[in-house]
């Protein structure tokens, strides 16, 4: 996609109502062009021949634009003067048949998602919660690249990470409290999510090694959204050895079991650094 400014109040005049060329003070208006070449807003304010807010720029729009024909009553509150000029004229017209189709959306908020060590944080799901309203949550999944967009009404939100991992999985991580969003005015905002490696071994009561040792526990997550818990569920490799990212917590209900072995109960366990652990299973 390319950004291309246009200036077009005499060149859509001429398009659509054969009107006079490019004036020399014409305004600007920023449109994004797609490869296709099919004309998309581009805009703080979403789309505005979008008259009705339906989501695109229709025939419903162009009869909107039809009533308004006329000077402003209120400059202030006169969406259809697309151009600004103070009147709703042909060439108000000339860029709303230039906008024809599908509203391009812009995202009210996106970033990019990090673990506390600077990993880039791939496939995590960040929640938006607005703090009037815990139900009434908007959620993205961050790409290969940790990158992140959510479209949002004007709101004040918390913002929380879950996380499913290989080991470790998690209802919601606190990453940002009374965030304002306002529509229309995009908004970029980097999330570091808290995160340690939890490492360790599993021998037995001989000091041997034990492979496909799980090692199980559970935390309160720390979130605005969702509740609930982190959970460790890790399971040792060939050498007794694991290791695994968590959230920095105090783990409790902390089990090992293994083939051949009992369940050996662990006591709670505070995590808040990296940390190499030793346990014994028996």
């Amino acid at each position: 996609m390319t950004k291309t400014v246009f200036r077009i109040l005499g060149l859509v005049a001429s398009l659509a109502v054969g009107g006079s060329a490019i004036a020399a003070d014409a305004p600007t208006v920023q449109l994004k062009v797609s490869d296709g070449g099919n004309g998309h807003w581009y805009s703080a304010t979403p789309c505005p021949p979008d008259l009705n807010n339906d989501g695109e720029v229709n025939a419903a729009d162009l009869s909107l634009m039809l009533l308004a024909f006329d000077v402003c009553i209120d400059s202030t509150n006169c969406p259809e003067d697309l151009d600004g000029n103070g009147e709703v004229d042909s060439s108000d017209m000339g860029l709303l048949l230039l906008s024809f189709g599908q509203c391009e959306v812009v995202p009210s908020l996106t970033g990019h998602v990090t673990y506390s060590d600077g990993t880039v944080a791939t496939g995590v799901t960040v929640t938006a919660t607005p703090t009037t309203n815990g139900n009434a949550q908007t959620v993205s999944q961050t790409d290969a690249f940790g990158n992140y967009s959510l479209n949002l009404s004007s709101a004040t939100y918390n913002i929380d990470v879950q996380i499913q991992n290989f080991g470790f999985s998690t209802q919601g991580i606190g990453c940002v409290t009374n965030l304002e969003v306002v529509q229309g005015s995009p908004l970029v905002k980097d999330l570091v999510v808290p995160t340690v490696i939890w490492s360790g071994i599993v021998k037995n009561s001989f000091g041997e090694p034990v492979s496909g040792a799980n090692l199980k526990g559970i935390a309160f997550a720390s979130n605005s959204c969702c509740g609930g818990f982190d959970y460790l569920n890790v399971i040792t490799g060939p050498d007794g050895r694991f290791s695994v990212r968590v959230h920095p917590n105090n783990y409790i209900q902390l089990t090992i079991n293994a083939d051949g072995y009992g369940s050996t109960y662990l006591p709670n366990q505070s995590v808040a650094v990296n940390v190499n652990s030793t346990y014994v299973i028996y």
